[in-house]
């Protein structure tokens, strides 16, 4: 019994301790299941999601999500940019200090990534959630994880940045967003107001965003580093401050996001903001006077900043002012620019900057011709087109007037292409690897097929004449060239002749054949517009020489000549080189023409065979041969071309002498001299040597031996008979160009120009008078290219010109001659001016749109300031108000003396017309006589007043601009007298109204009533008059005339109705009425014509051109080909319609002309059903449109509006 208790005690034992043994864990307990959390999402607050963005860019997300199970330890949040992969992963204890928790409602701030890094903008995440529950065991820990929550897809704020980029355009750059692996689309907003009340919006497509394609409209969008975008707005008002926000578009809307403008107050990051520049221009209007003027900025309350810096000199503060314009002092040698800035509050609270440009104001000199376009040729290009190919000049500011006529039109003058074109980087030639080659291209089209004509390109440039206050074109000397247009489809050229032979050495074969000539120009004119292909092969058994076409040509070698040159006897010579010795060789010609990427082959020419010869090295003569038929050739005024009998393997040894009878006067010119090929004409069997640094107009004597080196010595031949020659006389320098004044003052004038040769010097002749009698001359050092002449006569006129000068004293042809007034002689008006400066501007504006009246002032500090022969120069027309219609020039009695001391002329502009008078013609006696009681004669002022009327004066044919004019004295209070002008005042239109003439009427006192002034003088043109002014008062009437040329137009009725009927604000003295009209030009006229309610004459006008296109008239802003009519009458359509808002209805309208393109059929059929086809019976669609058609059927249309 005992034994057995033994035995339960020790199994008892022994089971208790294997229990202990086994893990608690392992050991039944409950299993812990977490739920997972619920309605995970980004926290909402004002029905927003909680995204917020700080100043700096730091963006701090609020999640949000539902656990209702308290029994967990802390929840892992994780985010990822990929579905698949949640790189980033947050530990949220309960006791966090961004978690709060309420009821089982849960939200979290995250701040960063937890690298610490910032959340990047602009990028889809994705995130989830689950709950974390911890059991702490003797042997360790057990993690108890719940399900995953929902996943959720939310985009962060996309930032955006904005710039300056032009007067109408902004640079935005924006965070590049990817969904799926794709680039989301964008709906951009630009606005004047933070509110984005009425923004301007732009589509982009992300799948159209790539290295090499577009986005319409406003330009390409830009592929930037860091994940960006960049694209150009453009379109915008000028002086304008934008906001820009950047929407995703077309995201699934499971996708969180948060409109930028939700942002209170607004985030300057999410919402990106920049200002378009100033519009502002800078104009030199005296040699030392810049005026600046400037668009307003609507919402600047501050005062304007002008600052003035240059390449050497950072920006600085020159002024203030409240108006729009500036008048800032420079000299003559200024290279500066000035900056227009204001600071204005935007809707963030900050000060911004909005400014101009920088305003470049370049050292002033006189006007001179540029050079004449370099290299002028011309190719046919098609049945109406001429291509013209010049080259690049260095200055590329100038501008290019185009002329064309027929050959055969000997006596007609030229017709003018277009005027005034600045060549642009699209005209620039480009060669087969898009590389710039130098050139110019520009085609000239509209012309009739398969005719001659020459060509001719002038090259100006643009100066202002202070003196005239105008700007002036200097022109080069024309270039000129021949070329012709194709007789239909483009067809291959004509066919080389006469291909032969000339000359063959062991390694070349010279080739000579006749060239392709333009056909019907005398004298014979080589086609330079074809090239050559030179052919060659060895000559193989069974070639077919006798036809080129059969001959098998993949194994010839082929030469391209392009700049070939044409002998005395008009054939092309050509070196074929590098051959093999000892071979027989094939040659044919082919003619080549290239236009655009096209390039076409005439036939073969005759086939030619050569066999060059044979190398050996030919042995030494027993005996050295003398030099026989040694001549001079030619000689030049330092060196004399010889020639003598070539003999092969052998030196010769050149001598000259001045004097043939003494024998020590030889001099050796070469001792080792032997003829390389281009030395030698194998066809006369001579070779040539010239001899350099001869003296001019002397006499020489030369001889020649040969020798040949034999055992190391030099054995020598018999010396030839001696031959002479004189060299000639030092032929005249070149002249040298731009000749202009870089600077002047009362007694100095400092001369530039630039030089023709090195080697020269320069003469400078100056005189006081045209004709240069008792002149003074200056002699420069060489290769000099300025000088200043000093001793000159203050206020004096002089003219100069200027000669480059040789060695022998001979002078080049002269400069045009330049003229320049010096300045005057402060000391010389001693009491005419007041001792204490003056501070008040030179002008004083004042404008009064309730009495209508504008009144300038004429102040000392203009006339202290203005010591030159420049005019004064008033504008009316630099207003605000459209309601003034009396225009006043005020002028102090003594600042009136002053002027009338400096014999000061005045320039008046007004709205269309021009006054000009001398101040020294104003009888100021009568305001030395007047007495007021009071009133000192430093207090009187006198008036000159010009009153825009309505009044006709019962003048046939007269409208309604009237001036009036008056002139009167006053004090500060009333007017006190009157006086009048003895000398004429001119009077001359702008010309508003092209037919206008001007009539001038003056009252008479006697008769009290109005008539026309005795000797009153018109130009020829009748665009001015000039008359006595002897009353108070005086009227200048406009009357109507017409373009000469419309009496000529087939249409003349039609468009002598269309110029009565609508005014005009066309200069000119004729339409040019058959030229043809571009896209581009009537574009322009249309879009003038809609803002202005005027015609203008068919100018191409950029501004103009991009409404154009905005507005759907044209399709793109780079094809400016010629209309036909029924491209002309489609555009004009269409105006019609935008202008009127009246859609012109098409239906049931048949249309027969079957030569119609279908593109234009139902705009043909509208005018057609308007009746504005007024040659429906020959109106032919392919014709070019020319000017009188454009505007006799314009007539029609605005007739109907």
């Amino acid at each position: 019994m005992k034994s057995i208790a033994i035995k339960v005690v020790s199994i008892f034992l022994l089971i208790s301790f294997l229990i202990a043994l086994v893990p608690q864990n392992l050991i039944a307990q409950p299993a812990i299941v977490l739920p997972a959390p619920q309605g995970l999402n980004i926290a909402v607050v004002n029905n927003l999601p909680r995204m917020e963005v700080a100043q700096d860019g730091t963006i701090t997300l609020y999640f949000s999500w539902q656990y209702s199970y308290s029994d967990f330890d802390y929840f892992e949040l994780y985010l990822g940019d990929d579905p698949t992969r949640f790189p980033y992963g947050y530990t949220i204890y309960k006791n966090d200090p961004n978690l709060t928790g309420s009821n089982g409602s849960y939200t979290y701030k995250v701040q960063s990534l937890p690298n610490g890094q910032k959340i990047p903008s602009g990028t889809i995440f994705y995130a989830k959630i689950r709950s974390v529950r911890v059991l702490q065991e003797q042997t360790g820990s057990v993690v108890y994880y719940s399900s995953y929550s929902n996943t959720i897809m939310f985009l962060t704020p996309i930032f955006v940045e904005c710039y300056t980029n032009a007067e109408d355009a902004i640079d935005i750059v924006w965070d590049d967003v990817y969904y799926s692996g794709k680039r989301i689309d964008y709906d951009i907003y630009l606005s004047k107001d933070i509110s984005f009340t009425t923004p301007t919006k732009y589509q982009i497509d992300g799948d159209r965003i790539t290295l090499l394609q577009s986005q319409k409209p406003g330009g390409r969008v830009e592929i930037l580093p860091g994940r960006k975008l960049k694209y150009t707005a453009a379109g915008l008002s000028p002086s304008s401050l934008y906001y820009v926000k950047v929407l995703p578009r077309n995201l699934p809307q499971e996708v969180i996001w948060r409109d930028p403008q939700t942002y209170t107050p607004p985030n300057i990051r999410v919402i990106g903001e920049a200002a378009t520049y100033i519009q502002a221009e800078a104009q030199r209007i005296a040699d030392n006077v810049v005026w600046l003027r400037w668009a307003k900025v609507s919402i600047a309350e501050n005062d304007y900043e002008i600052y003035k810096g240059s390449k050497d000199q950072i920006p600085t503060l020159i002024g203030t002012v409240s108006a729009n314009e500036f008048f800032a002092v420079v000299s003559l040698t200024d290279d500066v620019f000035f900056r227009i800035q204001v600071d204005v509050f935007d809707s963030f609270g900050r000060k911004v900057s909005i400014r101009s440009k920088d305003l470049y104001v370049h050292p002033y000199t006189l006007p001179f011709a540029p050079p004449a376009a370099e290299n002028l040729t011309a190719f046919p290009k098609s049945q109406d087109t001429i291509s013209l190919r010049f080259k690049i000049p260095t200055d590329k500011e100038v501008v290019y007037d185009f002329y064309y006529k027929k050959y055969s039109d000997s006596n007609a003058d030229f017709s003018l292409y277009v005027s005034n074109y600045q060549m642009k980087s699209s005209d620039e030639e480009k060669d087969e690897n898009n590389l710039p080659t130098g050139y110019y291209r520009f085609d000239i089209t509209g012309l009739e097929k398969n005719t001659v004509y020459v060509l001719k390109v002038v090259v100006k440039k643009r100066f202002y004449d202070y003196e005239q206050g105008t700007y002036i074109y200097k022109e080069s000397t024309p270039a000129l060239t021949i070329s012709y247009t194709l007789s239909g489809d483009i067809t291959p050229p004509t066919t080389p002749t006469l291909l032969s032979v000339v000359y063959t050495t062991y390694d070349s074969v010279i080739l000579s054949w006749q060239p392709i000539n333009i056909a019907g120009v005398q004298p014979p004119t080589v086609d330079r517009s074809i090239f050559y292909e030179v052919n060659y092969a060895v000559y193989q058994d069974g070639m077919d020489i006798t036809n080129p076409e059969n001959l098998d040509i993949t194994g010839f070698q082929k030469i391209i000549l392009s700049d070939y040159q044409v002998d005395q006897t008009g054939k092309i010579v050509f070196r074929v080189s590098s051959l093999l010795p000892n071979t027989r060789y094939v040659f044919f010609v082919r003619a080549v023409r290239k236009i655009d990427s096209s390039v076409y082959y005439s036939l073969p020419s005759n086939v030619v065979m050569a066999t060059t010869l044979i190398k050996y090295k030919v042995p030494l003569p027993p005996t050295v041969p003398v030099v026989e038929n040694l001549n001079v050739v030619t000689t030049t005024y330092n060196s004399a071309l010889l020639s003598w009998s070539y003999i092969e393997n052998v030196y010769f040894e050149i001598q000259v002498s001045e004097d043939i009878k003494n024998a020590n006067a030889w001099q050796v010119v070469s001792d080792s001299f032997k003829p390389s090929i281009k030395e030698v004409d194998y066809t006369t069997g001579l070779c040539y040597f010239t001899v350099q640094n001869l003296k001019p107009d002397t006499l020489y004597y030369f001889r020649v031996r040969a020798y040949i080196i034999k055992d190391n010595q030099k054995v020598y031949s018999e010396f030839s008979s001696p031959v002479f020659a004189r060299t000639q006389k030092v032929p005249p320098p070149k002249t040298p160009i731009a000749f202009g004044i870089k600077e002047y003052g009362k007694d100095y004038a400092i001369f530039v120009w630039e030089i023709a040769e090195t080697g020269r010097k320069y003469v400078i002749e100056i005189a006081d008078n045209i004709s240069f009698s008792n002149s003074q001359k200056y002699t420069t050092d060489t290769d000099a290219t300025e000088y200043k002449v000093t001793g000159l006569k203050p206020n004096t006129r002089y003219w100069a010109r200027l000669f480059a000068i040789a060695s022998d004293g001979q002078l080049s042809q002269s400069t045009e001659i330049i003229s320049f007034v010096t300045k005057k002689d402060v000391s010389e008006y001693t009491g005419v001016f007041d001792t204490v400066q003056d501070t008040t501007p030179p002008f004083v504006t004042v404008e009064d749109p309730a009495s209508g009246r504008m009144i300038i002032e004429i102040t000392y500090r203009y006339v202290n300031e203005s010591l030159d022969s420049k005019p004064v120069l008033i504008d009316f027309t630099k207003r605000t108000s459209s309601s003034i219609f009396q225009f006043v020039i005020k002028i102090r009695y003594d600042v009136l003396k002053a002027l009338v001391k400096l014999n000061k002329d005045c320039f008046v502009t007004l709205d269309g017309a021009s006054s000009q008078f001398n101040f020294a013609s104003i009888d100021s006696s009568d305001i030395n006589k007047l007495t007021v009681s009071g009133v000192s004669p430093s207090s009187i002022y006198t008036e000159l007043i010009f009153i825009r009327a309505s009044d006709k004066y019962n003048v046939k044919d007269a409208i309604s601009e009237v001036y009036d004019i008056r002139y009167t004295a006053s004090s500060l209070t009333k007017q006190i007298g009157i006086s009048y002008f003895p000398m004429p005042i001119k009077i001359s239109l702008i010309n508003r109204e092209p037919w206008s003439a001007a009539i001038p009427y003056v009252f008479d006192l006697t008769s009290l009533s109005w008539k026309e002034p005795e000797n009153a003088v018109f130009a020829s043109d009748n665009k001015s008059v000039t008359f006595n002014l002897q009353t108070p008062q005086a009227v200048v009437i406009v009357r109507k005339g017409f373009y000469r040329d419309i009496i000529s137009s087939s249409y003349a009725t039609k468009l002598y109705n269309l110029f009565k009927t609508i005014a005009s604000d066309d200069t000119s003295d004729t339409i040019g009425i058959k030229n043809a009209v571009s896209k581009q030009e009537l574009a322009s006229f249309l879009v003038y014509f809609a803002e202005k309610k005027r015609l203008y004459r068919f100018e191409i006008i950029d501004e103009y051109i991009k409404k154009a296109y905005k507005a759907g008239l044209i399709e793109n802003t780079q094809d400016n080909s010629f209309l036909t009519k029924e491209a002309a009458v489609d555009m004009i359509v269409k105006f019609y319609e935008i202008y009127t808002g009246n859609e012109i209805s098409a239906d049931n309208v048949t249309w027969t002309k079957l030569s119609a393109s279908d593109k234009y059929i139902l705009s043909l059929k509208k005018a057609y059903k308007m009746g504005w086809l007024f040659d429906y019976v020959t109106f032919n669609p392919k014709e070019t449109a020319t000017r009188e058609y454009v505007l006799a059927f314009f007539y029609y249309v605005v007739s109907s509006m």
